[in-house]
């Protein structure tokens, strides 16, 4: 793999992460605003965009390194790894307290 392939998988990991993470902000507002239904519809849109990053993740980078193909080190890839780590977190967050909300409201 050479750095301009790395830096297209790491845009492309960017790209859903972000993505997601700007649906999981437009969750957390629907939360705040006591939509829980709409909170979790969005949620649901955020791990599409957060399932292709992690699938990117694992298919084109952890994958090949398994295999003892080297991955060259670029600072992108550190963020893009960043980003999906954390905007993971906050989706897991979300969801964990969506559902205490639904669960509240039984």
């Amino acid at each position: 793999m050479d750095m301009e392939e790395l830096e297209s998988i790491c845009m492309d990991m960017i790209a859903y992460a972000g993505e997601g993470q700007s649906l999981i902000y437009e969750a957390a507002s629907l939360f705040y605003k006591k939509d829980t239904y709409g909170c979790i519809k969005k949620i649901k849109e955020a791990e599409i965009n957060l399932n292709r990053a992690h699938e990117i993740q694992f298919i084109k980078l952890m994958g090949p390194q398994a295999e003892g193909k080297e991955v060259p080190f670029h600072l992108l890839l550190i963020h893009a790894m960043d980003l999906l780590a954390n905007a993971s977190g906050q989706c897991d967050m979300l969801k964990h307290l969506c559902s205490g909300e639904m669960n509240s409201a039984k």
